[in-house]
């Protein structure tokens, strides 16, 4: 069994989530502390969700200490059908268009983009 004392980065790391760590589950890591740098493991869902929070700051995860467990859920693909994802999909690239062509009439909430085509707000989730 690998420990964090057999990775090439643990006398620089800092990180307080570290994927060699048998103790990982018990730890807690907060958005703004270090995220492991060993490119062994730069593809695991849960070190890219840490990456994503840091890079947007998000929100719901600011000021509040995160687990392993907690990253892994948020990180979780979700099950979407075909017609579902290609539903998205379309939407995605209406909004991208008209974010583009007309910023003006791209409303942000919930820090997500919402298309509103009639301009009165409605049909947003708040």
């Amino acid at each position: 069994m690998r420990t964090p004392e057999n990775c090439p980065k643990f006398n620089t790391c800092s990180a307080p989530l570290c994927p060699l760590d048998p103790e990982l589950k018990k730890r807690i890591w907060f958005w703004d502390e270090p995220i492991c740098r060993n490119p062994e493991f730069k593809n695991l869902r849960w070190i890219k969700k840490q990456k994503s929070i840091q890079k947007r700051r998000t929100k719901s995860w600011l000021n509040r200490p995160i687990t392993i467990i907690d990253l892994i859920r948020a990180s979780r693909p979700r099950k979407l059908s075909p017609e579902e994802r290609k539903r998205r999909a379309e939407q995605l690239q209406a909004i991208r268009r008209l974010a583009q062509n007309s910023p003006s009439e791209a409303i942000f909430s919930n820090s997500y983009l919402f298309f509103d085509p009639n301009g009165l707000g409605e049909g947003l989730d708040s």
